[in-house]
């Protein structure tokens, strides 16, 4: 695993170029659904992977109908690269850390808010919107989860939970970051790292079940004492992440994200930047989260067994 030591705090450029080298391996030997990552339809592929882990996550792990999700069944398919052990084991491993905070079902979440993201203005996770950032597209046209880090009360779990799926299938809404991964960005300036609620792990256990696949992972605004913070973080998650996904973290500033994102798809809240799509305010995020959801892929309905 990387080290994350205080003397080196950043991947060396042996582990950088091992995992470059990985990434290049990947999309060239990967199925035809990863190579042709802009297609906007689905492939034979996916849904033979599609189907596979719904006969899974109902015949092995008993799941009825209800309990699956088509949207998170889908994410979790291709973010396990079409594997359908591998992606019914993180379906039930996701929906079990969303029960920690009463979110018994997906469908808890989505019934409320409107598949669509018709309600989200009118729900109280609304607020909790504040923890993320909208931008545009990294230099690959990925799209780019920016949060940013700071505590999260007790009484506002539930809702910091369903802001996070909500903020994450957006993310998530077109055919080439679905297929391709993202890029992430742990905004760390507004948060000491230091002063604690007691939830941090809990959090992190959930939000860590999200079938996430990072192609680049940036830690900013850190310092010696927030660093020791973040290592110890680290190894805890350590214990669920894949250690590639691990080895991609990097602790950077906004220059080493300029390697990876232009000015203008950078966050509206740093100075100059954020032009490319003017998300000044929560508002203007929460429509844009809605929009998102709107054009989200549609799976076929002939896809359900």
């Amino acid at each position: 695993m990387a080290s994350f030591n205080d003397k080196d705090n950043r991947i060396t450029v042996d582990e950088l170029t091992k995992d470059i080298n990985r990434i290049a391996l990947t999309s060239s030997s990967s199925s035809s659904s990863s190579s042709s990552s802009s297609s906007s339809e689905f492939t034979s592929d996916e849904k033979d992977a599609y189907q596979k882990t719904k006969v899974l996550l109902k015949t092995k792990h008993k799941l009825d109908d209800k309990m699956i999700s088509r949207r998170e069944l889908l994410l979790c398919v291709i973010n396990c690269e079409l594997r359908p052990e591998n992606a019914a084991e993180k379906y039930v491993t996701w929906l079990d850390q969303m029960k920690t905070f009463d979110i018994k079902s997906f469908s808890d979440v989505w019934d409320v808010i409107g598949i669509d993201g018709k309600f989200l203005g009118e729900h109280s996770s609304t607020k909790l919107m504040t923890a993320y950032a909208g931008c545009g597209r990294d230099m690959r046209e990925r799209s780019i989860m920016w949060i940013r880090a700071r505590p999260v009360q007790v009484a506002e779990e539930k809702d910091s939970i369903m802001a996070g799926l909500i903020y994450f299938t957006a993310i998530h809404a077109d055919y080439k970051s679905l297929r391709e991964g993202i890029t992430f960005v742990l905004d760390t300036t507004e948060n000491d790292m230091v002063t604690k609620v007691g939830n941090e792990n809990k959090l992190q256990k959930c939000y860590q079940s999200m079938p996430l696949r990072p192609q680049r992972i940036y830690i900013l605004g850190t310092n010696y004492f927030k660093r020791i913070a973040i290592n110890a973080l680290l190894a805890f998650i350590s214990l669920f992440t894949k250690e590639k996904v691990i080895q991609r973290i990097k602790f950077a500033d906004y220059e080493d994200v300029k390697s990876e994102v232009t000015n203008e798809n950078l966050p509206s809240y740093l100075p100059g930047c954020g032009t490319a799509h003017g998300l000044k305010t929560n508002e203007d995020l929460v429509k844009w989260v809605k929009r998102r959801l709107e054009n989200f892929p549609k799976i076929p309905e002939n896809w359900d067994i």
